[in-house]
């Protein structure tokens, strides 16, 4: 079976000499003018059927025509040969093109899904990112907060110590208020006890004057005068008692605690560390009005 390739070479020579005939009417051979060639005439339609008919190089199943009788009621075989061969070729053609058109498609599903991939990591990057991001905001937010509640917290434990400090203060200085007034209720029960007895003692002289107007009056004169040394006398002791023990000149009005002796004035108590009474530690010196 002859090549298609074969058959065209040999369909395109016999066409290109009778083409190379027809040119040379156009022109002239050997210095003569060729007689003017018609391009539309009647007459040369009659002839015709002495050409063989055009025969397209490439055959297409479905456009080109099918094999053509000759004049002399020919089969044209070489017309079937060529369409068969042509057909052959179109075959195995359009085999590479489906192939070709399968690994194109296979390359595509393959790129798509690449790109499928990368923009679905892309995609989970970013959510990811912005989770992230979003959880760091919230956890600074949530560890600012702690801080602050912190900072409120250590500001409220000392607030508290600072009223537990005062508090202390308060009752000591409260205790020694309490001392104070226990002692200030003493000295004047002290001191209206020594009153009930000078006037007991002064009742007591006036009862015992003598009978006559002479002893009455020498009675009464010796009782004026005993009256006189016993106020005289307890004066100075009272006057002893409210003297500091120490520079003997000013009044005692200092309450020394523990001890609860009033025996200091200001200024030697500020001076002293101890009772000069009891020779016990000062705790604490409190000034009492007297």
């Amino acid at each position: 079976m002859a090549l298609p390739q074969h058959h065209f070479q040999q369909h395109y020579q016999s066409q290109q000499q009778q083409q190379t005939k027809s040119f040379r009417n156009l022109y002239k051979v050997d210095g003569q003018m060729s007689p003017g060639v018609a391009y539309y005439d009647p007459t040369n339609l009659r002839d015709q059927s002495q050409h063989p008919p055009y025969v397209p190089p490439f055959h297409v199943v479905g456009l080109a025509p099918g094999p053509v009788a000759t004049a002399d009621g020919g089969d044209g075989g070489i017309d079937l040969q060529w369409n068969y061969g042509d057909s052959a070729f179109l075959s195995l053609v359009g085999d590479d093109i489906d192939r070709e058109l399968q690994q194109q498609d296979t390359e595509i599903d393959r790129f798509l899904k690449v790109q499928s991939d990368r923009l679905r990591q892309t995609i989970l990057q970013k959510v990811q990112t912005s989770q992230l991001h979003t959880m760091s905001i919230v956890e600074e937010k949530v560890l600012q907060k702690l801080r602050q509640k912190e900072a409120e917290v250590e500001s409220i434990n000392k607030k508290n110590m600072e009223l537990e400090e005062r508090m202390e203060q308060l009752t000591v200085e409260a205790g020694a208020w309490q001392q104070r007034a226990r002692y200030n209720e003493n000295m004047i029960t002290a001191l209206k006890f020594n009153l009930q007895q000078i006037n007991a003692q002064s009742r007591d002289s006036k009862e015992g004057c003598g009978d006559s107007e002479v002893d009455d009056t020498a009675s009464c004169c010796h009782g004026r005068s005993l009256d006189f040394h016993l106020l005289s006398g307890e004066k100075n002791d009272i006057k002893e008692i409210m003297t500091c023990k120490v520079c003997r000149v000013k009044e005692v009005c200092m309450l020394l605690l523990p001890c609860k002796h009033l025996c200091l004035c200001k200024d030697c108590e500020s001076k002293l560390s101890f009772c000069p009474v009891c020779q016990s530690s000062k705790f604490i010196g409190m000034e009492v009005y007297m």
